[in-house]
């Protein structure tokens, strides 16, 4: 079974520097989070109610639905009216997802063929498991093909990024869009480092643009509470080598000890408490 990251996000990045060995069961070795019971009073968890805002929000701004979800429009009725607008006329993307390889140029979101030279594939030591007289359409992590005396590996993105909304005001500007359900205090530091990762994104795939806002809309509470934060292109390209050091780390690492401490273990899913894969959990 494959022991490393291929590929990282922000929330990869976020569980990673704080347990590597939560990160491994989590992404490698994919063990499902168990079965939890439901806060008294509810009638959906946190992340189950986030992605149905998240969707009724895309739905209505591509004009699929008619309709917004209460809990969206109390707030942002007006805001996301004006995006609706805007994405009918071509003003608005919605979900994009980023990829970027690791030299940070566009890379598709699942991946492409890239073709190696017979010496590379010496020195990568696999065999091709795929021999036809031409690509098939798409392959999978690991996928080695021939076809005639050329060899391809499939070629995951370096780094992934999906993003609620982006408004391209002209070629010059731009505004990415972030939504976020749930509380705004406490999540300062880990929400600006998504904005910062977004913007530095938005700067080098669009690379005419001069101005990005990043924006978070807490949309469960009143527009008085978006963080939103402009930057020119030197200020946001500062970014990159910090995210660039952060995200080797990740892919590159091949040691996933635990990292166990009361702030840690708290909600971890696989603790002792919960689904027991890890027996060294911390619980006050």
């Amino acid at each position: 079974m494959r022991e490393q990251i291929i590929s990282w996000s922000h929330s990869k990045l976020q569980d990673f520097e704080r347990c590597r060995f939560a990160t491994k069961l989590k992404h490698i070795d994919r063990i499902p989070e168990p079965e939890r019971p439901l806060p008294p009073g509810k009638t959906e968890h946190a992340n189950d109610r986030g992605t149905r805002v998240h969707t009724s929000c895309e739905l209505y701004i591509t004009g699929v639905e008619d309709t917004l979800c209460a809990e969206a429009d109390k707030h942002f009725g007006p805001q996301l009216d004006l995006l609706r607008v805007l994405y009918a006329e071509g003003m608005v993307s919605v979900e994009g997802e980023w990829g970027m390889n690791a030299n940070w140029e566009p890379h598709p979101w699942k991946g492409q063929w890239e073709e190696i030279s017979a010496d590379a594939m010496a020195e990568l030591g696999p065999e091709a498991n795929i021999k036809a007289t031409k690509l098939p359409p798409k392959g999978y992590e690991g996928d080695v093909a021939k076809v005639g005396k050329k060899f391809y590996i499939w070629t995951p993105p370096w780094l992934r990024l999906k993003l609620d909304t982006m408004v391209f005001h002209d070629e010059f500007t731009a505004t990415v869009i972030d939504f976020k359900t749930g509380k705004k205090w406490g999540n300062e530091v880990k929400h600006g480092e998504q904005l910062q990762l977004y913007q530095l994104v938005a700067f080098l795939r669009y690379p005419k643009l001069e101005t990005v806002f990043a924006e978070l809309w807490y949309l469960d509470q009143p527009t008085d509470n978006v963080t939103s934060v402009k930057y020119k292109r030197s200020q946001g390209l500062r970014f990159k080598a910090g995210f660039e050091r952060r995200g080797t780390k990740i892919v590159t690492n091949t040691d996933w000890s635990p990292n166990p401490n009361i702030h840690n273990c708290k909600w971890c899913q696989y603790g002792p408490w919960n689904g027991g894969q890890c027996s060294v959990g911390v619980k006050r």
